[in-house]
């Protein structure tokens, strides 16, 4: 998506965010203060087959708060979703698993390959069968595997953490690769 218009009608949760694009750019940001928010694409395929997903993030202002892609998010199994977030300013990187009950994290590190602001970075999240694996900036910087899980089973989109800035977002490819 070259975000030139809201073909995809990306859409926010509930009150707590606000999201707009404009100038070949998706603009998101959460409006709650201490709360995180996610936007949804409203119209994106459903990914249901091996996947390669990567978008171009970059923080408005300079910030510690976190922000990333969620994807194979299933509202009908308890709102289970898959986080790859970033922090720029401490060059972390964070998955978790999340559910309506909590989340847990499946994996964290360190990376040089995040750059802090006011570069942007490219993230990207390689799902098939039981693996998946997470880029920055066109780097494999590690990979998650549950047997026997699918991680290409649901809906995609992105995440902020805490109100006080903006994420912009652009040139989302999404790639289907087999079954």
């Amino acid at each position: 998506d070259d975000f030139s218009n809201d073909r995809h009608a990306w859409t926010g949760t509930e009150d707590d965010s606000q999201e707009r694009v404009s100038y070949g750019t998706l603009i998101f940001e959460s409006r709650k203060e201490n709360s995180y928010a996610f936007a949804n694409c409203g119209s994106c395929p459903y990914l249901d087959a091996p996947f390669y997903l990567q978008a171009d993030l970059l923080p408005g202002i300079a910030t510690d708060k976190g922000f990333g892609i969620y994807f194979n998010f299933n509202d009908k199994d308890n709102g289970s979703f898959f986080l790859f977030r970033i922090n720029t300013e401490a060059r972390k990187y964070y998955v978790y698993y999340g559910t309506n009950d909590g989340w847990t994290i499946r994996a964290a590190g360190e990376s040089d390959q995040i750059k802090s602001f006011p570069a942007g970075n490219t993230l990207g999240v390689y799902a098939r069968k039981d693996v998946v694996e997470f880029y920055i900036n066109g780097k494999i910087i590690d990979s998650y595997e549950q047997s026997g899980y699918s991680f290409h089973k649901g809906n995609f989109g992105f995440y902020v953490d805490n109100s006080g800035f903006k994420l912009l977002v652009d040139n989302l490819v999404i790639n289907k690769i087999g079954n």
